[in-house]
């Protein structure tokens, strides 16, 4: 689940996010930093963040840690695979304005190894 949350990472970066059947569940949803709720098939998560993505020239990710854990959900007493990631992120956008936070994500996995909900946490780093 780590390298799966590590390659997510790689293709935000890159800028790339279709045909990512390998890793995205046939559905999830998506908690983003700013409140935002993405939740349908694996189409709808692609082409939103694909879309959101479109607003920067450049993102830059540096990773932290990243760790795989289970859990027990309360809810429905079913165990969870999870990975989170602590990192940077150093985003520019299309008119050339430069932002940076600190980032921390939780991925849940389903039991094909597949992410089917994203929890994401930003922190602005202050100017020095």
């Amino acid at each position: 689940n780590t390298v799966t949350v590590l390659n997510l990472w790689k293709r935000w970066d890159d800028g790339d996010l279709k045909n990512q059947a390998e890793l995205w569940a046939d559905s999830a949803e998506v908690h983003t930093w700013d409140g935002m709720l993405i939740k349908g098939i694996r189409d709808t998560i692609e082409s939103s963040g694909q879309r959101f993505r479109n607003n920067f020239s450049s993102v830059v990710s540096s990773v932290n840690g990243v760790i795989s854990f289970t859990g027990t959900n309360k809810a429905t007493g079913q165990v969870e695979n999870w990975a989170a990631v602590w990192g940077k992120r150093v985003t520019i956008d299309k008119k050339g304005k430069a932002d940076s936070v600190w980032i921390h994500e939780g991925w849940r996995f389903n039991n094909e190894g597949k992410a089917d909900m994203l929890f994401q946490f930003a922190a602005k780093i202050p100017k020095q």
